[in-house]
């Protein structure tokens, strides 16, 4: 049996699992489990192993340009959070994605791109 830790994130729980472990074997566990519970609510599986090591390779190979990560893509706190940690900022394209970055104080507003069309 797969084996994991739990911690909490921004409110949310996170199973954190050993990385011997497939993106496709951690997410049966997780099915499964949710399964036994009768949980019919999503999950997403993120490898945060990768989105750091993206990010640290982006920083090595344009150490002169800030990224900003699009809102609109994924408003998950978890991510966001972890995103402001790592040192991104946000490009926000609607006043409630706005207020979430700026409710949460994810990051200084000065680290905000609005660029709403």
């Amino acid at each position: 049996m797969t084996s994991f830790q739990t911690e909490f994130i921004s409110g949310k729980k996170i199973a954190i699992f050993n990385q011997q472990y497939g993106n496709e074997e951690i997410a049966r566990v997780i099915a499964l489990g949710k399964m036994q519970k009768d949980d019919e609510d999503p999950f997403a599986l993120v490898n945060l192993k990768l989105l750091i090591d993206r990010y640290n390779e982006w920083k090595r190979e344009f150490p002169q340009i800030q990224p900003f990560y699009a809102v609109k893509c994924n408003d998950d706190n978890v991510l966001l959070k972890i995103l402001a940690d790592l040192g991104l900022g946000f490009d926000c394209a609607s006043k409630a994605e706005l207020d979430m970055v700026l409710k949460d104080q994810l990051v200084l507003p000065e680290k905000i791109i609005f660029a709403h069309t």
